[in-house]
């Protein structure tokens, strides 16, 4: 999913820049509110009354075990998802159950990064960056080119502008992606496994690329991942899903202290305990 706009950017606008945002329907602390969602398919209720509510330029990580419904609430938040009960809140408004254009500029506030990249293998790195700003705003094509190369140069990819995708490793596919996710100024990014199928050394990287956002761009991040030493690499606070519940909500230091049985099994990765083969 890409954000779209019909309305041009100032040219005087630079990246990176981390400025307060316009334009929300009312003011709030929070970026995204989540409140009593539930979302069932068919006779199967995936979530069941979750509750969570993400400050701005805050990171939140949404863990679970696999099937816990990390993904769906993600499509609940981007809205390709409805969801059965409750409310969700981007920005102050509630979008819960919009439809059309009004759900087209809610979501111009999003940025979404895609567990596998997503990018269009035919265009070049600087092709598939600039492609929301040629789809979505009036912008001149050297206005373009400078909003490209800043993200690129922010995000550490400049040297690989010219190449296509599947001349670039996984990792900097990742980099790749997410500057494509942000050239459209998006106040919130939703990551989508974004460390998945990296190696150790690729996943450090792209878990400081995150920190770089938040830092340069002052975005709210909500990540969903499985990776727990990404986790505690990234994470402002950590929110686990389990039963379609959310059942701890605090910071990294909170976790590791936690006596939750089921986010300690997770945490330690151990066999044994209220999780069992749902793992």
């Amino acid at each position: 999913m890409s954000p779209r706009t019909t309305e041009s950017r100032s040219s005087s606008v630079a990246l990176p820049r981390a400025s307060a945002r316009a334009g929300s329907a009312r003011a709030s602390t929070f970026a995204v509110e989540l409140g009593n969602v539930h979302k069932s398919f068919g006779d199967k209720a995936v979530l069941r009354g979750v509750t969570l509510r993400i400050r701005r330029r805050e990171t939140v990580c949404i863990m679970g075990g696999s099937g816990s419904g990390k993904s769906v609430t993600l499509k609940l938040i981007s809205r390709l998802l409805e969801p059965d009960e409750g409310t969700i809140v981007l920005d102050g408004q509630d979008i819960s159950h919009i439809e059309g254009q009004e759900l087209e500029t809610a979501r111009k506030k999003l940025g979404v990064l895609f567990q596998s990249g997503g990018l269009l293998q035919s265009l070049t790195v600087a092709g598939n960056v600039a492609l929301p700003l040629h789809e979505n705003t009036t912008l001149g094509e050297a206005e373009i080119d400078e909003r490209v190369s800043k993200i690129l140069e922010l995000l550490k990819v400049s040297d690989s502008r010219d190449l296509l995708p599947g001349a670039i490793s996984g990792g900097m596919v990742k980099r790749v992606a997410l500057a494509r996710a942000v050239i459209l100024e998006p106040q919130v990014v939703l990551y989508d496994e974004p460390t998945s199928g990296l190696d150790p050394v690729n996943a450090a990287l792209v878990d400081e690329m995150i920190r770089d956002m938040r830092r340069s761009l002052g975005i709210t991040q909500i990540v969903v991942t499985h990776n727990v030493p990404s986790i505690f690499r990234i994470a402002d606070r950590i929110a686990m899903l389990y039963e379609g519940q959310i059942i701890f909500d605090g910071t990294p230091e909170e976790a590791k202290s936690s006596d939750e049985a089921v986010l300690r099994q997770f945490l330690g990765g151990q066999t044994k305990g209220p999780m069992g083969a749902q793992v």
